[in-house]
């Protein structure tokens, strides 16, 4: 049995809906002192990283995410007023060899949507 990944689709629009209730309660209840650097693989509009931003001055953090969701996590770094401590960078984590170096890696927002995970992978 093989396990391989289809092409990459386009986020869907509910991906940039997320509540981040629940982003913030972990930025608020994760002891985050021992650690410098976050990378949010698959982080859609940022809000992952910057909820520990903004309540981790200390931490610098990363949102990785397919191209066409840059702009809106850009303007949610914006928003935030984190533009010196948050950055948003393309990754295809379907093609990605590896990951930028980071203390702390997360998915936050990639199996949200099993459903549409399944068209991602495909057993053989």
């Amino acid at each position: 049995m093989l396990l391989r990944a289809a092409a990459p689709r386009r986020p869907h629009a509910n991906a940039l809906r997320r509540p981040a209730a629940a982003f913030r309660a972990l930025a608020s209840r994760f002891d985050f002192s021992r650690y410098s650097s976050l990378l949010d693989v698959g982080g859609s509009a940022a809000t992952l990283s910057c909820a520990v931003a903004a309540a981790h001055p200390h931490m610098r953090c990363a949102s990785a995410d397919l191209p066409p969701l840059l702009g809106a996590a850009r303007s949610q770094i914006a928003r935030a007023g984190l533009e010196g401590r948050v950055r948003a960078e393309a990754l295809d984590f379907f093609a990605a060899e590896e990951f930028p170096a980071a203390d702390i890696i997360t998915m936050s927002m990639i199996l949200h949507d099993c459903a549409s995970c399944r068209t991602h992978w495909q057993l053989q």
